[in-house]
């Protein structure tokens, strides 16, 4: 995510990172929350290919999809 800090405050793109990414406070770069809206990530589990599924990482993409379907009914607008 530096690069696309640099490329902002060198004007020359606007990125749209999570707000862990950035500080305020950095020189050069202006920070504008977007809040209104809910922002979705898709995420893979990246691991090494074998013939069977680690059970352990199993589990991990298990507990992490569980996470995510309960957050996302308290994100989702009301339709």
């Amino acid at each position: 995510m530096a690069a696309q800090r640099a490329l902002a405050r060198a004007g020359l793109a606007t990125a749209l990172v999570p707000r862990r990414a950035i500080d305020p406070a950095t020189p050069g770069i202006r920070a504008v929350p977007i809040e209104d809206y809910p922002i979705l990530r898709l995420l893979f589990a990246a691991t090494r290919q074998t013939e069977t599924a680690n059970p352990t990482t199993t589990a991990v993409v298990a507990a992490l999809r569980t996470a995510a379907r309960q957050g996302r009914a308290t994100h989702l607008p009301a339709v």
